[in-house]
């Protein structure tokens, strides 16, 4: 999931490598993206939990724009986020 959502912040030009994804948006070492890799390691549901409240706070401020196309950046940022919500529900549920 989370490779989906870095990949579509550098789309948007919101996030222009791992490094800062993993700091800005995930709250973790510069290098997590990185270790998940290349141990072939899930992330936590925490980690998916403090990206996916920050995707909200974002969607949230770039839906209030007068601007249609940041309107819908913001509108694909909560589109994330929930896909984020859902994701952690369903790796805490095992």
């Amino acid at each position: 999931m989370l490779e989906v959502v870095f990949e579509e912040l550098r789309t948007m030009r919101l996030c222009d490598s791992g490094n800062r994804f993993s700091l800005d948006w995930l709250r973790q070492n510069e290098s997590y993206m990185r270790t998940l890799k290349f141990q072939k390691a899930k992330p936590s549901a925490r980690v998916i939990l403090r990206c996916a409240h920050r995707l909200q706070s974002q969607g949230q401020a770039l839906s209030a724009s007068d601007f249609p196309t940041i309107r819908d950046k913001g509108q694909r940022l909560n589109e994330l986020a929930q896909a984020c919500f859902n994701e952690a529900i369903r790796q805490s549920q095992f």
